[in-house]
């Protein structure tokens, strides 16, 4: 279908700046695959629009507002997909 979701609680808020990135992960490189924002509880459940190739997996980082081609901040969370 092209799409994902995220569903997450608990997030920690991040600077006006900055925005949570997901990260889609093939072969060992990261693809952008979206960015979303928790509400004022940490939680987020989203949909977002991916027309990539099928990950091994995905991370979520910190960017800066607007995204960033490649993760510039460390992944903190990471999931694979089961084969």
């Amino acid at each position: 279908r092209g799409q994902l979701a995220v569903v997450a609680g608990e997030l920690e808020p991040v600077a006006a700046d900055q925005q949570y990135a997901l990260w889609a992960v093939v072969d060992d490189e990261a693809t952008p695959a979206g960015l979303f924002m928790p509400d004022g509880d940490g939680d987020v459940e989203v949909v977002l629009d991916f027309d990539g190739d099928t990950p091994d997996g995905w991370g979520v980082t910190v960017e800066p507002d607007g995204g960033s081609p490649q993760p510039t901040s460390p992944i903190l969370y990471l999931g694979t997909r089961d084969p």
